[in-house]
């Protein structure tokens, strides 16, 4: 696109005499723009040289709705980038969440007593979700919280007790914000964990779900202090959960070995199959491998014959990434006597 033209239209959008028809056609070529990478780059640059567009501030001041999700869409493309996203947070010039309340918006669709209409709120937690990829961006949306802990309690319901289409942003966002670990003790305090497990466990949710689940585990298994809660049977009873998604239904056992299997895995009806996801089932091994950080849940975790199910995974397995998490998993669990008791080291990942 022509510089010229470009700075023509970024006029339109500071200028005063602004009409919505006007700015809605703007922001259409903009939009389009943004879809681009040589274009977001222009406009990123543009933004962080020079403050224009100020996308934040056009949508500080205008009263139109349909102007309102434009300028969200291009912030939403833009956003793909993480220094980008950077930026915008820590922009002294014009304060993000004085212009998005995020927490406000996330409990605020509107059904009911809820204020925010749904397509508003689809665009505004698509920007969230980008805001969030970064630990440090989590902690920055976290802290702009009056009640941290409840509004993470709230996401949590709203996760567990909405339709798919609903839950599904707030599970990603809360798999984001779950980087953090005082959202990981909020996540572990009371049932929440083991009811989240159900997402993992019942393939008829998304991949998209079970993706956000499978990466919430794995946050919540990077301190080893709950480690031993996580694997309790009258607990989290997580390892079962793991494996299931790992486990073919044609793998024979003798029954001295299927008895010491879990109980979800010992007798798998014919049409179970495996995670297809490569990635998730990464995700699956990489909370194994950390479940395997001290000798006592290693040990635990050898008595639930869990070797045997990698074992037949590492036969069927046919993406390399896999299968290198999968080699660590088995490395640690067949060598597990010549380890020192602690591996948060070795496990590490």
């Amino acid at each position: 696109m022509e510089s010229d033209y470009l700075n023509e239209l970024l006029t339109v959008l500071t200028s005063s005499q602004q009409s919505e028809p006007l700015l809605s056609e703007v922001l259409d070529v903009i939009c389009g723009l943004t879809a681009t990478e040589d274009g977001k780059n222009t406009l990123r640059n543009n933004y962080v040289e020079k403050r224009n567009p100020n996308f934040l501030a056009i949508l500080k001041a205008t009263p139109w709705n349909g102007v309102k999700i434009k300028i969200l869409q291009c912030l939403i493309n833009l956003s793909d980038d993480d220094k980008f996203c950077d930026f915008i947070i820590n922009d002294k010039t014009i304060n993000l969440f004085e212009v998005i309340n995020f927490w406000y918006v996330l409990f605020n669709l509107d059904s009911g007593d809820r204020l925010v209409d749904v397509d508003m709120w689809s665009f505004y937690t698509k920007f969230a979700i980008n805001l969030t990829r970064s630990d440090a961006n989590c902690r920055s949306i976290y802290e702009t919280s009056i009640n941290a802990r409840s509004d993470i309690r709230r996401i949590l319901k709203e996760i567990l007790n909405n339709n798919a289409e609903i839950s599904l942003p707030f599970l990603q966002i809360l798999h984001n914000l779950s980087q953090l670990n005082t959202v990981c003790d909020i996540i572990c305090d009371g049932d929440y964990l083991p009811r989240l497990l159900h997402f993992i466990k019942d393939y008829s949710f998304s991949e998209s779900h079970r993706f956000g689940v499978a990466g919430i585990v794995l946050n919540c298994s990077f301190d080893s202090n709950r480690h031993g809660w996580l694997l309790a049977e009258d607990h989290v009873d997580m390892l079962p959960a793991l494996l299931l998604p790992l486990a073919g239904s044609t793998d024979q056992y003798t029954e001295e070995e299927t008895d010491k299997l879990p109980m979800e895995l010992q007798y798998l009806f014919e049409d179970h199959a495996r995670e297809h996801s490569p990635h998730i089932r990464s995700l699956y091994l990489r909370s194994i491998l950390r479940l395997c950080s001290t000798i006592s849940c290693r040990k635990y975790i050898e008595s639930k014959n869990a070797y045997l199910i990698l074992r037949d995974l590492d036969s069927w397995e046919t993406d390399e990434d896999v299968k290198l998490d999968l080699l660590k998993v088995i490395s640690v669990l067949i060598c597990q006597d010549e380890l020192p008791d602690n591996l948060d080291k070795y496990v590490s990942v």
